[in-house]
C-alpha cells in the first residue's frame, strides 16, 4: 500500500493518473497564460504603432502645409514679377492652388488617422483574445482536472 497524503492506494497507477490529471491542468491553465501574455504584448505593441502613426502623420500634415505656404510664396512672386495682380485666372489659378495643396495636407492627417485606427483596432482585438485565452486556459485546466477526477474515482471503484 502506497500513502498518499492520509489516502492508502493499493494501485500505483492511481498516483500517476493524479500526477498525469495535475499536469494535464497545469498545462491547459500555463497555455492560457502564456497565450494571453502574447496577445497582450502585440496589442501594446499596435498602440506604440498607432501613437508613432499619428504623430508622423502631424508632422507630414505640418511639413506639407510648410511646402504649401513656400508654393503660394512663389506663385505670388512669379505673377508680381510678370507685371500681373492676383485678379481673374491669376487669382482663380492661386486659389486653385491654395485649394489642392490644404487638400493634400488633410490627406496626410487623413491617412495616419485611418492606420492609428487600424492599429488601435486591432490591439483592442488582441486584448480581447488575451482574456479569452486566459479565461480558455482556466476552463481547460478545469476540465481537465474533471476528466482525470472521474478517471481516478472510477479505478478506485473498481471500474
Amino acid at each position: 500500500m502506497i500513502d498518499l497524503i492520509g489516502l492508502y492506494c493499493a494501485d500505483p497507477t492511481l498516483i500517476l493518473l493524479g500526477l498525469s490529471t495535475a499536469a494535464s491542468a497545469a498545462g491547459g491553465v500555463l497555455q492560457g497564460r502564456s497565450e494571453a501574455a502574447a496577445l497582450d504584448a502585440n496589442a501594446a505593441a499596435g498602440e506604440a504603432a498607432a501613437r508613432r502613426t499619428a504623430q508622423l502623420g502631424a508632422i507630414n500634415e505640418a511639413e506639407q502645409r510648410v511646402q504649401n505656404r513656400r508654393l503660394e510664396g512663389q506663385q505670388v512672386a512669379s505673377v508680381g514679377a510678370n507685371g500681373l495682380t492676383l485678379s481673374g485666372s491669376a487669382l482663380d489659378f492661386t486659389i486653385d492652388q491654395a485649394v489642392d495643396a490644404e487638400m493634400a495636407a488633410l490627406n496626410e492627417r487623413y491617412s495616419a488617422d485611418t492606420q492609428a485606427t487600424s492599429y488601435r483596432n486591432q490591439a483592442a482585438a488582441d486584448r480581447a483574445n488575451a482574456k479569452s485565452a486566459k479565461a480558455a486556459g482556466l476552463w481547460s485546466g478545469a476540465s481537465a482536472l474533471l476528466s482525470g477526477g472521474s478517471s481516478i474515482y472510477a479505478k478506485m471503484k473498481g471500474g
